[in-house]
């Protein structure tokens, strides 16, 4: 079985990879803490937690997320990562009927 895989792209952005469904979300720190594209498609959060350690942020360091695309293995981390953090969350107006 594939399993997650977490790794950096440049110093300030890393990726969280889910081989067997090939989906990428990408965790970029700030000044402010971090903003997430895409929140994984672990619905507990898990993809976003594995992502935030392996970047040495606490759990709570998400700032923002910027939704691509409603489908889950892109979103379904969404709402376990807005409760641990208060995030906003942003996605385009035609994704709304799915969000």
């Amino acid at each position: 079985m594939l399993r997650r895989q977490v790794f950096g792209v440049t110093e300030s952005i890393w990726c969280v990879r889910q081989p067997s469904y090939m989906t990428c979300s990408y965790g970029v720190t700030t000044g402010n803490g971090v903003v997430l594209f895409d929140a994984g498609m672990d619905s507990t959060g898990g993809d976003v937690q594995a992502l935030l350690a392996a970047m040495g942020q606490p759990g709570d360091a998400v700032r923002a997320i910027l939704l691509t695309h409603w489908h889950n293995d892109h979103a379904a981390g969404a709402p376990a990562t807005v409760h641990r953090s208060g995030c906003a969350v942003y996605y385009h107006a035609a994704e709304q009927p799915w969000m």
